[in-house]
This record gives C-alpha cells, structure tokens and sequence, in this order.
C-alpha cells in the first residue's frame, strides 16, 4: 500500500520505519528536517519537510496515489485538517488522525475521521491493570517506570479537597476509581463528593 504519514515524532518514525520494513511505500511530512533522523537507518521512504496542510505539500508526498493518511503530529487540530483536506479534497480511502483531547475525539468521529487517543489508550491501561493486579502495578511512560496502587476509603465524604487526604510524601493522588468502574482524573485543588465504595488511584515514580 500506498502510505502517508505526517508528523515524524516518535511514534509517527516508529511506524513509518515499521510499515516500510515490511513492504509498503511510505512517504512522511514534518516541518522540522531535523525529526527524520528519528527514523530507523533502513527507512527507503520518502522524506517530504512542509507544512502538512500544504496541499502542494501533500501532492508532492503522493497524496494523490496514496491509500492511507496518518495525521500524527503534536497538534490536536492540524492533525483533524490534514484527515480534512485528504479525505475531502483528495478522497484518500483511509484517514486516521491521533487527538490528544478526549473531549475531541468523539466530535470528530462524526465526520467521519477515525481518530485516535493516547490519553483514552492510556486511561483504559491503567484500569485494566489496576482491576486485573492488587500490589502496585507498573506501566512505562517512554523512560519513566510509575506504579499505581488503590486506597480504599472508609467512610462517605459528601465535599472534600484532594489535597486533603494525607498520602505518602512520594505518591500523589492521581484520580477516582468509582465502584462502577469508572476512573476520574483529579487535581489537587478540585473539591469532590466521594462514596466509601470509591477508591483513591496513587502514583508514585519508581527511579
């Protein structure tokens, strides 16, 4: 197939480097020249520096030819026009966008963009690893290893601040494990009404 990739970050490198391994023409678009060195040696694509929404950009990386867009670049919104203008204006088959805000990812699936969200990727991670293990499960964040563990809490507080709870001196409250499932991202100024069913989410960072 026929591939085209904006955004050589890390994982837009990582996957261009991957899917030309196995065979497929890829081409990828970054503003900064410098990020293609973060693609593997044996990477064959091509290399396009510009604007990915560009369309003489886009035209000189093949849009015109290809099957998929991936939009990964660090922006929210640049990565939405890119799906935009390939599915629209160059009616490309497929068209993926990475979003960051999870508020936005539903928003766009309306138009029909296939979207993409780290944070909701790693929300689930974290509860199915913090339902599935009891002692202090560990996930890595690119060099960074953190271990979560839960609290119970023993009685109904009807309005409480989460800096209020006293915690260890290297763990910080990270969010709400509700006894329906579902997880609550906290910050320590936010006032909240908690059962004695919930449960705190702790993280602390292993050296």
């Amino acid at each position: 197939m026929n591939i085209l990739i904006v955004g050589c970050g890390k994982v837009g490198s990582r996957i261009a480097s991957a899917l030309c391994r196995i065979g497929h023409d890829v081409s990828i678009i970054d503003t900064d020249q410098n990020a293609f060195h973060n693609l593997d040696d044996d990477f064959s694509g091509l290399t396009i520096t510009g604007l990915g929404i560009d369309q003489d950009i886009l035209k000189s990386a093949g849009i015109e030819g290809c099957d998929i867009t991936l939009a990964l670049s660090e922006n929210d919104n640049q990565n939405i026009m890119v799906c935009q203008i390939a599915k629209e204006i160059f009616q490309v088959p497929k068209v993926l966008a990475r979003v960051y805000d999870p508020r936005r990812e539903a928003v766009f699936s309306h138009f029909g963009i296939n979207t993409i969200c780290p944070t909701n990727l790693t929300v689930e991670s974290i509860h199915r690893v913090l339902e599935n293990r009891s002692e202090d499960p560990e996930l890595i964040f690119d060099s960074t290893t953190v271990a979560f563990r839960t609290e119970p809490l023993h009685r109904n507080y009807p309005k409480i601040k989460i800096k209020e709870f006293q915690v260890n001196p290297n763990e910080k409250v990270f969010g709400i494990l509700h006894s329906n499932g579902r997880l609550d991202f906290t910050d320590n100024s936010d006032s909240v009404t908690l059962k004695k069913s919930d449960r705190l989410v702790l993280v602390r960072k292993i050296d």
